[in-house]
């Protein structure tokens, strides 16, 4: 009875979560909104050079939008209809500039957004919302459209309602491991989607120039010149043999970031399945700090750069998930392993010590 009652409360938090996730189809792009003006591109019969930006999304389910010329910038706000009685209105939306965000004189400001009122106005044919729009000319991707979609108090609810099913997807071994695998999966999709954008840090590039030499120059190069650990240069080696675009040699790091999830959550269920008293599973925690580790936006932008940092975390959780084993039921082939991870730790990351410090002196105080 109680497996069926599970059942059922997983299979009608899933469809809850669906329902708020599914993306809805942009009806028009910001950009055919604003023609004819366009981002990067001088306002037309405005002084002082003002170009717009790309839109962004804001706090409040609007989109923000920077016109700025040389020192000056004004922020720019578009509201559904009916958000902000101040503002200026057009058929669908609410357009106004934030006072805090501005930095110009008033002149150009009522000349801005006179601009931009008189486009928003001209192409706006009614009954249309800020999450009708793509922000840009292009077919927004699906997990973008997903993403809008979980802005504001909508995300929160499906944040609970993904920690639901999880926590009741663990209370097996099967939906564990199902569970695992969905992690996997989700972890991979929001790190490989647009995987060929250009780097954005000259650091990239230069792990990738390192990374490019003869495999022991450049071993020797970051370890004994650079000071700089050398392991991830190993894998940035290899991978470059079939070529060094950005999506290739960004997959050891998206691969690294993809398992931390999963390997936290194996991780925890090994530990206390393996301890010499049997414990209590904990369910909850285990599932949001894996939860956390696949879907983290700092975690998924560390696995998107051609850095260690991503590699750092998953030998970080095996070793600690190892370690902690050994200390319950040492053996040879356990303590074999902890010493192997913590050497890769140190050849990997130079802050390493910080961890393994805060982690033995856990370990010392159970």
């Amino acid at each position: 009875m109680a497996r069926a009652v599970r059942s059922a409360a997983t299979v009608a938090m899933a469809v809850a979560l669906v329902w708020i996730a599914w993306p809805r189809a942009a009806q028009t792009s910001l950009q055919a909104l604003l023609r004819p003006l366009a981002p990067y591109r001088p306002i037309p019969g405005v002084t002082g050079g003002y170009t717009l930006s790309e839109a962004a999304p804001g706090h409040e389910g609007d989109l923000v939008l920077a016109a700025t010329g040389g020192a000056q910038r004004i922020e720019i706000h578009i509201l559904d209809r009916g958000s902000w009685p101040e503002a200026a209105h057009t058929p669908s939306f609410d357009v106004g500039y934030e006072v805090y965000g501005t930095h110009a004189p008033a002149s150009d400001v009522a000349a801005v957004m006179t601009a931009v009122v008189d486009a928003v106005r001209a192409n706006d044919p009614g009954n249309l919302r800020v999450a009708d729009l793509a922000r840009r000319s292009h077919t927004p991707s699906t997990l973008e459209r997903i993403l809008d979609r979980l802005r504001g108090g909508r995300g929160f609810v499906a944040g609970g309602l993904l920690v639901g099913v999880s926590v009741l997807l663990a209370q097996s071994s099967a939906g564990y491991c199902t569970l695992a695998l969905l992690l996997a999966g989700l972890g991979l999709w929001l790190r490989a989607t647009s995987l060929g954008l250009p780097f954005a840090l000259d650091l990239d590039v230069q792990q990738l120039f390192t990374a490019h030499l003869p495999l022991l120059e450049g071993v020797w190069s970051t370890a004994f010149h650079n000071r700089h650990p050398p392991l991830m240069f190993l894998p940035l080696h290899a991978v470059q043999r079939w070529g060094q675009s950005e999506v290739v040699v960004r997959l050891p790091a998206v691969i690294a970031g993809t398992l931390i999830g999963p390997a936290i959550l194996i991780g925890a269920r090994w530990i206390r399945a393996e301890a010499a008293q049997a414990r209590p599973p904990r369910y909850l925690a285990a599932v949001c700090a894996a939860l956390a580790a696949a879907a983290s936006p700092i975690f998924i932008d560390r696995s998107r750069e051609v850095t260690e940092l991503a590699l750092f975390g998953l030998l970080a959780v095996l070793t600690v998930a190892v370690a902690l084993r050994a200390n319950q039921r040492p053996t040879a082939v356990t303590l074999a392993v902890v010493a192997v991870g913590h050497a890769l730790l140190f050849w990997t990351y130079y802050l390493a010590v910080f961890a393994l410090v805060g982690f033995f002196y856990l370990l010392g105080a159970e």
